[in-house]
């Protein structure tokens, strides 16, 4: 999750730093909130195959839902902060500061150009 969205850039600097975790932020969310995953609950040997058993895919969000020990204060946080969340501006952010961190890091690569003012050069 780390270095997908990322690649592997260096974000040497104290503004690629701040798009990085802007980015993290709305990627946490998209994640957690519309990302469904599967969860393997079995898995058993079979000779030399092996047989696994997954669960149905599901959000993060959906898993914590489910699950028992939540409280209704807590549910009702995460229920409203779901729909609050719109997913497709949410990538559409995402894409852009994706972009904007590899335009800084192309900007932080290229040559430092000196110019001479005032020297009656070429």
């Amino acid at each position: 999750m780390v270095r997908r969205p990322v690649w592997y850039l260096r974000n040497a600097t104290p503004c690629q730093l701040l798009l990085l975790n802007r980015l993290y932020r709305v990627l946490r969310s998209y994640t957690n909130y519309f990302q469904p995953t599967v969860k393997l609950i079995t898995q058993t040997a079979n000779g030399s195959r092996d047989s696994k058993r997954y669960d149905k895919a599901l959000t993060p969000y959906r898993r914590l839902l489910a699950w028992t020990g939540k409280t209704g204060t807590d549910r009702a946080r995460l229920t409203a902060e779901n729909s609050a969340l719109n997913p497709a501006d949410m990538k559409r952010q995402s894409e852009r500061l994706k972009r904007q961190l590899l335009k800084e890091e192309e900007g932080q690569a290229a040559p430092n150009v000196v110019r001479r003012t005032g020297h009656g050069g070429n």
